[in-house]
C-alpha cells in the first residue's frame, strides 16, 4: 500500500508539474479526483484517523498556503496543490506508521511543511538576490513582513511598500517546488 501511495502522489504531482509549467494553469477537477482518492483510501485504510488529517494536513495546508498568497510567494492553484499533497502525505505516514497518529506522523507533515518552505524561501531569496542584489533581498523581505504585520494590525499607514513586488522574485512555477519539497519528504521516510 506504500508503494501504490508514493506512485499516486507520484503522478498527481507530475500531471501538475507538466500542466504548470506548460500552460501555468491547474486542473480543479485534477485536484479533487485526487482528494477523493486519498480520502476515500485514509476511510478505508484507517477510519480513526480521519479527523487529524482533515486538520493537520488539509486544514494546516490552507493555512500555510493562504498566508504565502497573501505574502505573494504562491498563486491560488499552489495552494491547491499543497492541500492536496498534505493529504497525500498524511496518507503515506500513516501507512508508515501502521495508523498510529505519533511521532512519525507528525515528524512526516513537519518535514514537508519545512522543507516546503525551506525550498520557496532559498528559491525566491536566490533569484531575487542575483537580479538585485543581496542587500535589496533583505530590505524587501523584512518591508514586506513588517508591512504586512502593520496592516494586519490596522496600521497600514506606516507600512512602507517596497519598490520590487515578490511576483518578480519566482523562478520557477509553484508545482516544481512543491514537487520537491515532497519528493524530499518522500524519499526521506521510505522505509
Amino acid at each position: 500500500m506504500l508503494v501504490i501511495t508514493a506512485i499516486l502522489i507520484g503522478i498527481y504531482n507530475a500531471f501538475n508539474m507538466y500542466c504548470d509549467v506548460r500552460w501555468r494553469i491547474t486542473k480543479n477537477l485534477w485536484h479533487l479526483l485526487f482528494m477523493i482518492i486519498f480520502s476515500s483510501l485514509i476511510i478505508w485504510q484507517f477510519p480513526t484517523t480521519i479527523v487529524w488529517v482533515l486538520i493537520c494536513g488539509f486544514l494546516g495546508m490552507l493555512v500555510i498556503g493562504l498566508i504565502l498568497e497573501n505574502v505573494g510567494s504562491t498563486a491560488p492553484g499552489d495552494t491547491k496543490m499543497m492541500m492536496i499533497n498534505g493529504v497525500g502525505v498524511s496518507l503515506f505516514a500513516l501507512i508508515g506508521s501502521e495508523g498510529v497518529v505519533g511521532g512519525h506522523y507528525r515528524n512526516v507533515v513537519l518535514l514537508f511543511i519545512g522543507s516546503l518552505a525551506l525550498i520557496l524561501f532559498s528559491i525566491d531569496v536566490y533569484r531575487f538576490g542575483r537580479k538585485h542584489g543581496l542587500t535589496k533581498v533583505f530590505k524587501t523581505l523584512f518591508s514586506h513582513s513588517f508591512g504586512f504585520i502593520l496592516r494586519r494590525f490596522g496600521l497600514g499607514f506606516f507600512a512602507t511598500e517596497p519598490d520590487l513586488n515578490n511576483t518578480s522574485m519566482r523562478v520557477l512555477p509553484g508545482a516544481v517546488m512543491i514537487t520537491m519539497a515532497v519528493s524530499v519528504t518522500l524519499l526521506v521516510f521510505y522505509p
